[in-house]
């Protein structure tokens, strides 16, 4: 765990991970029905030999992690037929990346979140504190909505999503639940052997298998029914009609096996216990019941227990699967061997360091046995630890300012790495400006505050050194598809410190470019177009000034319908990576428009539950008439908070209206 191996790591979430002894290979040949043969191994894919491994210990794309081929190399073209392809990272211009059907949708996609939860030892009055926030693609109206639930025995403030009838997050009085995004690899891509006789079999281990066919009729309005095609395999649905750039990539069926389509889903059941748990067991039974997506389930009560734990079902593949990239559908020697018991799920409850946490990080457990997934870069659990590491006694009040924290703990390494590769080049000193830009630099803490110089100067040099470096190679597009992946962020800190990595070569050129005339090329460039852009005093260069969110409505899509329905635009605090992240796509622009960020943020002492706090991004209503439309927005932007209401008296001394629902 390369990334993960951290020196603040006091008390990482240690697990025990049960691993079942490996299947053995079968030395068995299958018996072949007379007058077939099987198909031809595959190939690997080119370069496999010197293919890196990321920190799960899987083969990961040669755009991130492969050196780069020197211009005197021959180009060695793809075979375009063998499985060990990357799933992603190499997508056409031409073809629909998923990324680009997602940003489509208009709904909210929830794609991260942080949530800690504070054992009786860490906190000022000896109760569990809680804390949640979910980060989610910026909307109007808001993903979440806040409802207090009561009847005799029974009380509830939960989060509720549309289309499902329990709260996702809340607390019940008693405990309080919430939840972050567990990215675990779940989803195998299956590279299928057709029949060259019959178009419509694939080679299933020993015999030719015919492909379930299907018709879905899509109607559309003002159109006529478009009618979809959809081929199965014994692995799932064919999806080279779907992406486009899959059938460029691989002109064999590609099918996706997926977790999800494995198990009945009882998400009802789960939902139901969560909201009516009494305990830690109760909360224990309800993570079982979930298969998939992944999420770390947070916990915590009124008695001092709290607990975080992995709820997905976990694939038991065999040994050297590369479940990242393209596998072998033909064999079914890297098929799916089963699922481990949730018993082996990483898991923390009443650790005796006296706090869990998750923010999208990769679980760590004392075997070094680590699960394959797409987890988030370091950057927030390493904050996340410094902060709760330093010993103070935490309040809501303390727990407030956390939850608002905007400081990279890697970002300024990652200047100062620039800094210190330029530390005797002339561009350093090229002119005052560029002076005064490097000690904006030297000096920047990693805050991300609307008034900050250095995140302005920080994230315009980056996009300037990774273009520099991979831009020649990948072209424009594929450059911009990458720099929308965890992947890429998880690159940048290893590309920097690497002063040897042949993509610092421009291969456009005659001569061999070195890492400090990359930097140096950024450096300048950036100086140029900040000027430009921002105007000569470099006091002027306020993050504020390019840092924007505006939570968009479907309707606001049109012209004028977004000054009616969208909220914003606002220059905001925070960043990439941070605790309160408003996350961007990196752009040469120098403009960073938020397009994700907490969806709500929820801070509750258990020892006194009625007297919760929480923020919602607009505002409660979706009807843009109503007070209530987007009157959190500016509260949510200056890092504020208010009550959740769980009693009458304070719901009708806040002036709530009733509202009766007649049969």
């Amino acid at each position: 765990m390369q990334d993960l191996a951290l020196d603040y790591e006091p008390h990482w979430q240690r697990i025990p991970v049960y691993m079942p002894e490996a299947e053995k290979p079968t030395s068995k040949a299958a018996a072949l029905p007379s007058g077939q043969t099987a198909p031809q191994a595959s190939t690997s894919f080119p370069n496999s030999s010197v293919r890196e491994r990321d920190e799960m210990g899987n083969s990961v794309s040669p755009i991130a992690s492969v050196g780069k081929p020197r211009k005197t190399f021959p180009e060695s073209p793809r075979k375009p037929s063998s499985p060990g392809k990357p799933i992603a990272g190499t997508a056409s211009a031409a073809g629909d990346f998923p990324g680009d059907l997602f940003n489509r949708l208009p709904i909210p996609i929830w794609g991260g979140s942080n949530s800690w939860v504070l054992g009786p030892q860490h906190t000022a009055t000896g109760t569990v504190i809680f804390a949640n926030d979910t980060h989610m693609r910026y909307s109007q109206p808001s993903p979440w909505f806040e409802a207090y639930l009561e009847y005799p025995g029974f009380r509830l403030y939960g989060y509720f999503m549309a289309g499902f009838p329990f709260a996702l997050l809340g607390n019940n009085g008693f405990c309080a639940w919430g939840m972050t995004m567990c990215p675990m690899d779940d989803m195998d891509f299956f590279v299928e052997r057709v029949n060259p006789r019959d178009s419509t079999q694939v080679w299933a281990v020993d015999h030719w298998e015919s492909m379930q066919v299907r018709e879905e009729i899509i109607r559309i309005k003002g159109k006529k029914p478009d009618t979809l095609q959809v081929r199965l395999t014994r692995h799932g649905p064919v999806i080279n009609e779907v992406f486009p750039f899959i059938g460029e990539m691989e002109p064999q069926p590609v099918s996706v096996w997926w977790t999800l389509f494995q198990f009945p889903n009882r998400g009802l059941e789960a939902g139901y216990l969560l909201n009516h748990s009494r305990g830690l067991a109760d909360t224990r039974r309800a993570a079982a019941l979930i298969h998939a997506p992944g999420v770390n389930l947070m916990y915590g009560d009124r008695e001092g227990n709290i607990a975080w734990w992995v709820a997905a079902r976990l694939i038991r593949r065999p040994p050297g699967v590369r479940s990242k990239m393209f596998l072998d559908g033909a064999s079914g020697k890297e098929d799916p061997r089963g699922f481990y018991d949730f018993s082996a799920n990483p898991r923390a409850e009443n650790p005796p360091w006296g706090y869990v946490f998750s923010a999208n990080n990769q679980p760590d457990n004392p075997d070094g046995l680590l699960y394959p997934g797409y987890f988030a870069p370091e950057n927030r659990a390493r904050r996340i630890v410094q902060l709760l590491g330093r010993g103070k006694k935490w309040t809501v009040e303390s727990m407030k300012r956390m939850s608002t924290d905007v400081t990279s703990a890697v970002f300024p390494e990652l200047a100062q790495t620039i800094l210190a590769a330029l530390n005797t080049h002339p561009v350093l000193h090229r002119s005052d400006l560029h002076r005064q830009t490097a000690e904006i630099l030297r000096r920047w803490d990693g805050d991300h505050q609307v008034d900050d110089l250095g995140p302005t100067v920080f994230y315009k040099l980056i996009y300037h050194v990774v273009h520099g470096a991979m831009g020649d190679e990948l072209g424009e597009e594929p450059f911009r598809r990458i720099l929308r992946t965890h992947l890429i962020k998880k690159t940048i800190p290893k590309l920097l410190v690497n002063e040897q990595s042949p993509w610092w070569d421009d291969v456009t050129t005659d001569s061999l470019e070195t890492r400090e005339e990359i930097f140096a090329a950024a450096f300048n460039r950036t100086v140029e177009e900040l000027r430009e852009q921002l105007g000569d005093d470099p006091r002027e260069w306020k993050w504020g000034r390019v840092h924007t969110v505006e939570h968009p409505h479907p309707l606001g899509k049109r012209k004028p319908l977004d000054r009616l329905f969208n909220v914003g635009p606002f220059s905001v605090m925070g960043g990439e990576e941070v605790i309160n992240p408003s996350g961007f796509v990196l752009t040469g622009e120098g403009r960073y428009r938020a397009v994700y960020g907490p969806a709500t943020r929820i801070i509750l002492d258990l020892g006194n539950p009625e007297h919760g706090v929480t923020i919602n991004p607009t505002g409660e209503s979706g009807v843009v008439v109503s007070p209530h439309y987007d009157d959190q927005a500016e509260m949510y932007n200056r890092g504020e908070f208010r009550p959740q209401l769980m009693s009458r008296e304070e719901l009708q001394s806040a002036g709530a209206r009733r509202l009766v629902l007649r049969p």
